[in-house]
C-alpha cells in the first residue's frame, strides 16, 4: 500500500496488485479540494474516511477517461485510492 506526497500537479501510475494508494498533501492540517482525472485504462475507486475496495458502494467510482473537479479531501487523511486494472491518474491540488 504505497504512500504518495502529492505536488501542486502530479501524475501518478496506480497499480491494481499494489493495493490501496494513500495520497497525501505537502502541508498537512487543513481541508483542500483537489481535481483527479482518471486517465485510464481502467476504473479507480476513491474514498477518504476509509480504504476503498473494487466492490465496495461507498467509494467513488471513477471510469476510464473521467474526471472528478473539487474533490474534497481532508488535510490529515487525504484521500485513497484503489485500481481495478492497472490505470495512470492525473491530480492537481486546487
Amino acid at each position: 500500500m504505497p504512500n504518495v506526497t502529492l505536488a501542486n500537479y502530479a501524475t501518478i501510475a496506480i497499480t491494481a496488485v499494489s493495493g490501496v494508494y494513500r495520497l497525501r498533501f505537502p502541508d498537512p492540517g487543513y481541508d483542500r479540494k483537489i481535481d483527479l482525472l482518471n486517465l485510464g485504462p481502467g476504473a479507480v475507486f476513491v474514498r477518504e474516511d476509509a480504504d476503498p475496495t473494487v466492490n465496495d458502494v461507498n467509494s467513488l467510482s471513477l471510469p476510464a477517461n473521467w474526471a472528478i473537479n473539487q474533490l474534497s479531501a481532508g488535510g490529515s487523511v487525504g484521500v485513497n485510492i484503489i485500481a481495478a486494472a492497472d490505470t495512470t491518474i492525473s491530480v492537481r491540488l486546487t
